[in-house]
Parts: structure tokens; C-alpha cells; sequence
């Protein structure tokens, strides 16, 4: 477990939030979740009463889903590259 930790510090991790808008955000789940991508830290934006991830993570809140379209943002080091709303997209990255 300690291994884990220390790979996760050392790589550079990445903070993937997925806001989730009109469409169906599964696309986006299921790629993160299948791609091997080290130290991801993955979290679902679904709604603005999400109380407890919005304390757990408040950064969120400046992370809507953009006219109502399902929104990608990744960041690393506290900054996120721009918003992306396509599946093909974000394959690119």
C-alpha cells in the first residue's frame, strides 16, 4: 500500500472531474475507468446538491457542466486544461 502512495506523489496525478449535463456521461466513465491512467483521481460532478463531494472536494463547484453539455476538465498541479465535451476528444489528451 505504501508503494501505491509513494507512485501516486511521484507521478504527477491527475484530478478528472466529469460534470455531468443533459447527456449521459457513461461514455466518459467507462473510458476512464477502462484506460490505464496512473494516479487519476476520478470524481462525478452529477448535480449541484452533491453536499458531501462538494465538501469533500470544493474546487467542484467551478466545474459545471457547461450548457448543459456532459463536461470533461483535467487538471494536474491545480490547473485544468480547457473543458472538453466530446468522447473523441478527450481520447486525444
Amino acid at each position: 500500500m505504501s508503494m501505491m502512495a509513494l507512485q501516486f506523489i511521484c507521478n504527477d496525478p491527475k484530478e478528472i472531474v466529469i460534470a455531468a449535463g443533459d447527456s449521459n456521461p457513461s461514455d466518459f466513465i467507462s473510458y476512464f475507468r477502462t484506460s490505464f491512467i496512473p494516479s487519476k483521481v476520478l470524481l462525478l460532478h452529477s448535480t449541484e446538491k452533491d453536499r458531501d463531494l462538494n465538501e469533500l472536494a470544493p474546487f467542484m463547484q467551478s466545474q459545471p457542466a457547461i450548457k448543459n453539455k456532459t463536461t470533461v476538465y483535467i487538471c494536474r498541479n491545480y490547473s485544468c486544461e480547457k473543458p472538453v465535451f466530446d468522447i473523441n476528444d478527450v481520447k486525444n489528451i
